[in-house]
């Protein structure tokens, strides 16, 4: 009669733990959905601020709002890419702005140009890379066109004088 007992208490046991074993993971599971689901919306929001601010950056009349535009685009951009696992988030309809995958899937290149006059133009951009654990690393990318032509026409100007 023990025998039988101790495996009847046995495998309630082994029950028991496993019930308490699904609960974990399901209350875990809805939990990461909704933490999912938050970012989703938080992404959502900041794309929308994006959407309004990134016609600014070509089409405002003055020069100095175009780059006032392009000052608050790329601080909401870079908030927005804080957001864990904001990666997987497609940013598509965000205009004037390019999205460029890796063929792997290893990191996104983001790239727009701020328009000053008919003669100037500054590119600005940034590389995120994929984590596994959703966090940001970003790499910017600075337009450094006119500092290139500068030691060009330096050189033109050093090479005429000799």
């Amino acid at each position: 009669m023990t025998i039988i007992f101790r495996k009847f208490a046995y495998m309630a046991t082994i029950r028991i733990s496993m019930l308490v074993l699904l609960l974990t993971l399901g209350t875990m599971s809805s939990s990461a959905q909704t933490g999912k689901s938050a970012n989703l919306a938080q992404l959502k929001e900041k794309e929308d601020s994006l959407k309004a601010i990134a016609p600014n950056i070509v089409m405002a009349r003055e020069a100095g709002d175009r780059f006032r535009a392009d000052s608050h685009f790329t601080r909401l951009l870079v908030r927005a890419l804080k957001v864990p696992y904001s990666f997987s988030y497609p940013f598509d309809s965000v205009l004037n702005i390019s999205r460029l995958y890796a063929p792997d899937s290893s990191f996104r290149i983001f790239t727009w140009q701020v328009v000053k006059d008919e003669t100037m133009a500054r590119r600005h951009g940034a590389i995120q890379m994929k984590t596994p654990d959703g966090s940001l690393k970003l790499f910017p990318l600075i337009d450094k066109t006119l500092m290139v032509e500068n030691q060009r026409l330096q050189h033109v100007l050093k090479f005429a004088g000799d």
